[in-house]
């Protein structure tokens, strides 16, 4: 977290999601290149070469001291990696050894060696010169001929070329490169005989060294940035208390020493906390919380008075409500959590604006808790009374199915800050599989009642199962596709071993819990529900990845898009995570 913190004041320490540009003044990239190049393109070569049958190797047959032979790979250069790399040997120099390596565009003339055209780049090794789109040779390198290995090097991430021979790296040869390269071999006297190698066989130069070289350097540049130990317990500590973690808040106020302290984000102002891991909202610190909430709103409806101690104090007050009902979802006992909702905050289910969400996932949480532990005539019934109305609701609105958020690497930059933090956190989401034989259908009536024909009705095969649900968008707008699928679940004999096994993992309770703590803390604080939806450190990560989406579509979208979760997990914490809440992160 210390390292995302300071690579967001590094890169960008006064850049809001606001100010990112909405259209870049770059070239619109081309569709990226993902298929790597694999052997030479032999549908697309000169008269003055052949290309044997392992269409790797090829030899100059021409005829006249003017013919060129040139050829390109099958595919471009990769440029969702950050650096593309390929090398090519010697097997015989020929008369006069005029043999080349290097990148050429789409269009580029077969009968010119690479680095004669414009946009096109080369190392030659009759002279060791390097070409760069004149014809014009300057000095680089060290000549080459039989039996060396010399490679080429297109770093996407710095928008440069370099070569290698024999294993080791030579200097920058050009700077400012950009868009689409083929690989490209040259040939240029009779006998000339080379063979190319995209990665069928170990290079000669290490570059996975360089590569680890890189990233190791930008981590050390990242965490040389000052970065002060109370703002990153600030941002810690808020973290806790948005989500109400509070036997954890506790043990931190107590490690780092700061039972007096401040935070950032939406909770400013001090904080003096001495709070029982165990009250539960009928106890000392619930019930604190409820009168205080209450007492603010009542002066509020009165006259408008803010209360003395402010809206962090009403936060620090509600702590207790939130973890308890923290507690009771994540424990599977739904109906204790919306009890205790509504001895503290009956304003949340009492069908208010902005509270469909919460109560949306409440109801269906309830009810898959239900399905889950086999009272199926009591889920029928639940179904029936409290998701069938929901369902015509959600039907009248006109609301399709619950889309994914979209990858940063593919979302405008003017979109990032929305989607950020839907890639922030979210493991893949469970791939839809066939029902296995202990997954088959109800054939009871029960199915019928809840809404089946006899058949499960999956999820709609136009989208996916609902994804596990990041943190910091418990305030998504509930649909008739997510109700469908819940719904569903009760039409497997086995509902864990159903394609909807994923409702009745404890990252879907995760979900909940967090609609429930974000509409308790904006009740808390008298604030509409989507302005609690997420922490301080949350919008933080959300700004990085939205600098970074900016910094890479102003590189034409090349060199590999920036992914958080790289940053934050190993991974063994990813596969972990696969079956894991998302707070173990």
């Amino acid at each position: 977290m210390q390292a995302a913190v300071a690579a967001l004041r590094g890169v960008a320490a006064t850049v809001s999601p606001a100010a990112i540009p909405q259209t870049p003044s770059v070239p619109r990239p081309s569709p990226p290149s993902v298929i790597p190049p694999h052997e030479l393109n032999v549908a697309a070569q000169s008269h003055g070469i052949e290309v044997h049958r392992d269409k790797r190797t090829v030899e100059y047959v021409g005829r006249h001291s003017a013919d060129v032979g040139a050829i390109q790979s099958d595919h471009p250069a990769c440029n969702n990696v950050e650096i593309y790399y390929f090398e090519m040997t010697v097997l015989e120099k020929g008369e006069l050894g005029r043999v080349a390596i290097g990148y050429s565009p789409r269009e580029f003339t077969l009968s010119k060696q690479p680095g004669w055209e414009p946009n096109s780049y080369g190392y030659h090794g009759d002279d060791g010169k390097k070409f760069g789109g004149n014809g014009k040779g300057e000095d680089y390198g060290p000549k080459f001929g039989k039996g060396d290995t010399v490679g080429a090097a297109y770093s996407l991430s710095t928008q440069e070329i370099f070569f290698t021979k024999n294993g080791v790296k030579l200097r920058t040869a050009f700077r400012r490169i950009r868009g689409e390269l083929f690989p490209t071999l040259g040939l240029h006297s009779k006998g000339e005989v080379v063979r190319v190698n995209f990665g069928q066989a170990p290079f000669k130069y290490d570059i996975e060294a360089l590569l680890c070289e890189t990233r190791a350097a930008r981590a050390a540049a990242v965490e040389k940035v000052p970065l002060s130990t109370p703002l990153v317990h600030s941002v810690v500590r808020q973290y806790l208390l948005h989500y109400g973690y509070r036997d954890t808040l506790n043990a931190f106020d107590s490690d780092v020493g700061s039972l007096c302290g401040t935070t950032s984000g939406n909770d400013n102002g001090p904080t003096s906390m001495a709070v029982d891991g165990d009250d539960a909202p009928g106890t000392s610190g619930g019930s604190a919380s409820a009168s205080t909430a209450t007492e603010q709103q009542q002066q509020q409806q009165q006259g408008g008075v803010t209360p003395p101690w402010g809206a962090h104090w009403t936060d620090e007050c509600a702590l207790g409500v939130r973890q308890f009902v923290r507690q009771r979802v994540m424990a599977g006992d739904v109906a204790g959590a919306v009890g205790c909702i509504k001895a503290t905050y009956p304003q949340i289910l009492e069908g208010g604006p902005g509270t469909e969400v919460v109560r949306f996932h409440l109801a269906t949480q309830q009810y898959i808790e239900l399905v889950s532990a086999g009272s199926i005539d009591a889920a029928v019934s639940f179904a029936q009374s409290t998701l069938a109305p929901m369902q015509r609701t959600l039907a009248a609105s006109g609301i399709g199915g619950m889309v994914a958020p979209p990858a940063v690497a593919s979302t405008p930059a003017a979109a990032v800050p929305a989607a950020a933090a839907a890639t922030a956190r979210v493991p893949a989401a469970p791939p839809p599989v066939a029902p296995p034989a202990a997954a088959q259908p109800r054939s009871s009536s029960a199915a019928a009642a809840a809404g089946s024909s006899g058949q499960p009705p999956a999820a709609s095969p136009t989208r996916t199962p609902l994804p596990p649900h990041p943190r910091g968008h418990p305030c998504h707008h509930p649909s008739e596709a997510e109700l469908r699928d819940v719904v569903a679940l009760i039409a497997y004999e086995c509902p864990p071993a159903s394609p909807l096994a994923w409702l009745l993992g404890p990252v879907q309770r995760e979900r909940v819990a967090d609609a429930a703590n974000a509409a308790l803390l904006a009740a808390a604080r008298g604030l509409p529900l989507g302005d609690a939806c997420t922490s301080g450190v949350e919008r933080l990560l959300c700004q990085l990845v939205a600098v970074q989406a900016t910094r890479y579509e102003l590189n034409g979208s090349q060199g590999g898009a920036f992914e958080l979760g790289e940053h934050l997990l190993s991974s063994t914490t990813n596969k972990q995570q696969q079956t894991a809440s998302p707070m173990q992160l």
